[in-house]
């Protein structure tokens, strides 16, 4: 029988509790001596844990950096959710199931993350991979729910465009300084995607514009 202890989720719950230590640890010496200046080693000294842990837990240490409990929790429900509705509001139920984790001090480091990603070309360069990587994932995941080879090009759009629309989403919350809702947002932009691309007929009643 196995131990409580070792069940899978509870092994899932330490292993997220570590790198988010981990990684707020790499927040404040970032904060503190900026990104290019903090080795793994520094990392490491100051979350009181071996090198190889954080190379266990990350890679790298853009890894570190890009971490995101948050976006591992809305892909994981949004299988489930998949089975429940359809995509964009399973895609919504999953972020909002994940909105448990948006507290003050996580959404603080959100805020510290976006900053050092947009300081540097080579940051924003790496934090564009991330999130291509990301859409892939959740485009995999809608392929799976259809019975579709993982690169179906139909899913594999849409998980990129969800995505890419999440990420305007939160550079709007960004460059408000946290002020505005980070998940009225989310929704915000979820809503822009559920409308699609036509704009619709111009205000005057007009033909509608070319492209439309």
């Amino acid at each position: 029988m196995t131990s409580p202890d070792s069940s899978p989720d509870l092994r899932a719950r330490k292993r997220a509790r570590a790198m988010q230590q981990i990684q707020r640890v790499a927040l404040d010496l970032f904060d503190e001596r900026g990104y290019a200046a903090v080795t793994i080693a520094d990392i490491a000294a100051a979350a009181e844990v071996g090198e190889r842990s954080v190379y266990r837990y990350f890679g790298t240490k853009q890894d570190v950096l890009l971490y995101d409990e948050i976006d591992e929790l809305v892909i994981a429900g949004l299988a489930a959710n998949l089975r429940r509705a359809p995509v964009l509001e399973a895609v919504r139920q999953s972020i909002d199931d994940a909105s448990v984790l948006f507290t003050p001090e996580v959404m603080g480091d959100g805020l510290r993350k976006l900053r050092l990603l947009d300081s540097s070309r080579e940051l924003r360069a790496a934090f564009t991979g991330y999130l291509d990587q990301v859409g892939d994932q959740v485009g995999q995941t809608i392929a799976t729910h259809r019975h579709l080879p993982d690169d179906d090009p139909a899913a594999r759009i849409q998980g990129r465009c969800i995505v890419a629309a999440l990420a305007v989403a939160l550079d709007r919350w960004f460059r408000s300084g946290g002020t505005e809702s980070a998940l009225g947002e989310l929704h915000r932009a979820l809503d822009v995607l559920a409308v699609g691309f036509d704009d619709g007929p111009p205000a005057d009643g007009g033909p509608p514009a070319s492209g439309s």
